[in-house]
């Protein structure tokens, strides 16, 4: 799978992911959303299933804030799950790794893809 590079659609800025790497300490759950256009891999496993496998998918960024993001899968993943996003280095800027909770995950109008809303509850350079 090719990784598409990430883009903030509202900043023109050559260092994506300068803005992931700021996190306030009073981050809140009504942070600001950023429009966001980027293919990415996630490893979601299932909060309910003592397994520790889980499965790779790719995720259809859609926005982004200090507190969490939403994107689309092809397949449905179970609210609770824990996911990881996976984003690639970028000319300078190194990779980076957020976990998080599924919180939301419904059909689309199309009913072909699944939008989900992840939680993130920390992070951790690549």
């Amino acid at each position: 799978m090719i990784a598409t590079p990430l883009h903030l659609v509202e900043d023109s800025s050559t260092r994506p992911y300068a803005a992931l790497s700021r996190r306030s300490d009073d981050d809140r759950r009504h942070a600001p959303r950023r429009p966001l256009a980027a293919r990415v891999t996630g490893f979601a496993r299932d909060a309910a299933s003592r397994e520790t496998q889980g499965r790779i998918c790719a995720v259809e960024l859609h926005d982004l804030s200090d507190s969490g993001l939403g994107g689309y899968t092809q397949e449905p993943v179970s609210v609770g799950s824990f996911i990881s996003v996976f984003f690639p280095p970028h000319g300078p800027d190194q990779g980076l790794d957020l976990q998080g909770r599924v919180v939301r995950c419904s059909p689309d109008r199309t009913g072909l893809r699944h939008r989900i809303g992840v939680r993130l509850e920390g992070k951790k350079a690549a």
